[in-house]
């Protein structure tokens, strides 16, 4: 009766032993199987176009990212109403500006970076007179 006992108690040692490797050999074939599901091919997708148009739900036009006939490339952004109210835009020469826009989408303010790195920044009253400029 002892001789069976201590095949028992091995015989469950190594069933338990067995169990863990499965369970364990369960979960890496788990990963493996759900690592697969998002390969790097996919996550790199690439769009291109020459200009992007995000709209709201309602269908108005909110942001436009486009590329100019001379290769400028801008974003603008308009408010609920559909009116421009900023651009940043980069020159076909380099050169970064931005201007915000007032409600009636007329230029209030404007910084831009000439192509030989001279800054400036304008304000604008209503009717589009510069009021103040640096340099």
């Amino acid at each position: 009766m002892e001789g069976l006992v201590i095949r028992l108690d091995r015989l469950e040692r190594e069933n338990r032993r067995l169990k863990r490797v499965g369970a364990v050999a369960l979960a890496g074939i788990a990963a493996l199987v759900l690592m697969a599901q998002a390969t790097p091919g996919e996550v790199a997708k690439v769009v291109e176009a020459k200009q992007f148009v995000l709209k709201d739900s309602s269908g108005d036009t909110r942001a436009v990212l486009a590329m100019g006939p001379d290769g400028s490339v801008g974003l603008g952004l308009s408010d609920e109403a559909g009116t421009a109210r900023a651009w940043l835009s980069l020159g076909p020469q380099g050169s970064p500006s931005l201007a915000l826009f007032d409600k009636a989408a007329r230029p209030r303010a404007t910084l831009r970076l000439w192509p030989d790195g001279v800054p400036r920044l304008a304000l604008n009253d209503k009717d589009g007179n510069v009021i103040w400029s640096v340099p």
